[in-house]
């Protein structure tokens, strides 16, 4: 029992501390109050902010690969699957 106290004590003091840097941002009024009333779950908030807001970064767009396709890559990628698993019937 004592364990679960503990455990839920200190994920209450790892979200104050992460409602007070939410509260830093330059995010809108809106968005912190619905990640601070999710930070106050036990255990659960902490962890799962931390898990979301963990992703990288977006690449700069000029590296990002914005042009249309039209599949011939996978298409191509699949017609080899499909020859390989015919010979390999045989």
């Amino acid at each position: 029992m004592k364990i679960i106290v503990l455990l839920t004590a200190l994920s209450e003091f790892v979200a104050l501390l992460l409602i007070v840097r939410i509260w830093r941002t330059r995010l809108r009024v809106l968005p912190k109050v619905g990640w601070s009333a999710f930070l106050c779950l036990p255990v659960l908030g902490p962890l799962a902010f931390l898990w979301i807001q963990s992703w990288p970064p977006p690449q700069d767009p000029r590296l990002q690969d914005r042009l249309p396709s039209d599949g011939s890559f996978f298409h191509s990628e699949l017609s080899k699957r499909r020859d390989l698993d015919k010979r390999n019937q045989v």
